[in-house]
């Protein structure tokens, strides 16, 4: 669980990363284009030709704006403003030496020029006109004429001039409010995801400590007990049928009753160990990727279902779960190995909790998804443990964030059965609902702890009592069977309480 967490992490890590990535890829489109704007509107920085030269290729965001530009200003200025800065190819090319404003400034010059001739003009029509006045009274209308006309032509052509600039000095205004807000919208948004990106980490920090210390409460709770041995076998199985069932040599002297399941074990497991025990097989990591693992496997698993006499009762082989297919699907067998280490005569029957009318009570916490089909399926396991003989004293409703209603842990309660915990992470949208499951989760452990109660994963601890699971889970599965507790839906109906 820790390798998948970790892997998790890293991939969420890289997430935030490539939005970070996007981020800087807008922020380095915008000042292209503010860069491409500066030298249009000729008031360019000393590197901006430079830069845009060197950062800019073809159909990127700044070559397709300027040649929206390009085409705006000649359908609306003429023919002359289609060279006023080429892009060949959709991408831009070699930089205008004059802008816009430079093209202002020397039409406005042009046109003071014009103005100071005309005025010129004037002061010498009228010292003609006054030099001639006294020349001929026929001349007078004209002279008239021509000194009206000589001052409203300038005037008229003042406006003109007055309303071009002003439209240009509208746009120019127009343009430094589009870019101020452009920058300040980066800056937001450069802002805002330094402000994610802090408390992810703070999340994740404070996930990181809480998975940490339930390892360590469960470690804790276990460290006296060697959850992986049996202890003496109940029996041993005497013959075996040709239909796969088996006797085994004891019965109603047991309180054995149809139903109850075991383990078989070879009869010199006790001798050789668990380590005798031990197989590599290969199983799928949170990746999905296959690889070796050393995992403990019994013969098989037995379940009665006929008790002959006092010491004899009937059982038949039951299926058990033995790795996964290239395409994720169980591998059930009868038999770990019906061929070379197939049920005989003589072998050992055992059970880690039922002691021949005894038996140690359990309480269960966590999630049992014991099909893999991203299910909880603790309800159905509290019954069947109960009628295998099992004693389950309480269960953890992940519900209410209680143990069940009736159920409680009591100084008979030897073990805590674990099952899955929700995987949370910075990133997940349920962070802040699985954050609050978990602590109460951790609660429970401690009030267990407390009691001296030892604590054993389920997938290690129901194939030791004949019981069918199916591990490890994906991690996506134990997600979607996470995703019911963190809803209001109403709960299924749980088992009464009771042993």
């Amino acid at each position: 669980m820790a390798y998948s967490e970790q892997e998790k992490f890293v991939a969420d890590k890289k997430k935030a990363e490539d939005d970070l990535k996007n981020a800087r890829t807008l922020t380095a489109d915008a000042e292209k284009i503010a860069r491409m704007y500066r030298i249009a509107m000729g008031i360019a920085k000393p590197d901006d030709g430079e830069k845009l030269a060197s950062e800019s290729k073809a159909g990127d965001k700044a070559s397709l704006e300027l040649k929206e530009v390009v085409e705006a200003l000649e359908k609306k200025g003429g023919a002359e403003y289609a060279t006023l800065w080429p892009v060949d190819g959709d991408k831009i090319g070699t930089p205008p030496a004059t802008g816009l404003i430079d093209r202002a400034v020397d039409a406005k010059a042009k046109q003071d020029a014009a103005v100071a001739q005309a005025n010129k003009a004037t002061a010498s029509y009228a010292s003609a006109i006054k030099d001639m006045s006294a020349a001929s009274q026929a001349f007078e209308t004209a002279r008239k004429l021509f000194e009206a006309s000589a001052v409203s032509l300038p005037a008229d052509f003042k406006k003109k001039l007055d309303a071009l600039e002003a439209a240009a000095n509208k746009r120019l205004e127009e343009f430094g409010k589009a870019e101020g807000a452009t920058r300040k919208a980066l800056e937001d948004k450069s802002d805002q995801f330094i402000a994610v990106d802090r408390n992810l980490k703070i999340a994740d920090e404070k996930i990181g400590r809480q998975q940490g210390e339930m390892k360590m409460l469960v470690d804790s709770m276990a460290a006296n007990d060697d959850a992986s041995k049996y202890e003496t076998p109940l029996g041993k199985v005497l013959r075996r049928y040709p239909d796969g069932t088996v006797e085994i040599d004891f019965g109603s002297d047991a309180l054995v009753k149809p139903g109850y399941r075991f383990t078989v074990l070879p009869n010199d497991y006790p001798q050789r160990g668990e380590q005798s025990r031990m197989f590599v097989e290969r199983k799928p990591d949170s990746a999905g990727n296959f690889r070796g693992k050393a995992v403990w496997r019994q013969k098989a698993n037995i379940e009665v279902i006929e008790v002959k006499g006092p010491n004899l009762s009937i059982c038949k082989l039951i299926p058990m779960h033995v790795g996964d297919s290239s395409n994720g699907l169980p591998i059930l067998r009868l038999e770990y190995d019906d061929i070379r280490d197939r049920v005989m005569p003589g072998d050992l029957i055992y059970h880690k909790y039922w002691k021949k009318g005894t038996a140690d009570h359990v309480a269960l916490i966590g999630q049992f998804d014991t099909n893999g089909d991203g299910t909880d399926d603790i309800e159905a396991v509290v019954r069947d443990l109960r009628a295998m003989g099992v004693p389950v004293d309480a269960y953890f409703d992940m519900r209410t964030g209680k143990w069940n209603e009736g159920g409680k842990i009591t100084p008979r309660t030897r073990t805590i059965i674990l099952g899955e915990f929700p995987i949370n992470s910075g990133t997940d949208p349920n962070r802040d609902a699985k954050t609050a499951l978990t602590s109460k989760i951790e609660a429970a452990l401690k009030e267990a702890k407390e009691k001296g109660i030892k604590a054993e994963h389920y997938s290690r601890e129901f194939p030791k009592m004949g019981y069918y699971v199916r591990t490890p889970l994906p991690d996506d599965k134990i997600n979607q069977a996470t995703a019911r507790y963190l809803n209001s839906a109403p709960p299924p109906e749980a088992p009464p309480p009771g042993n």
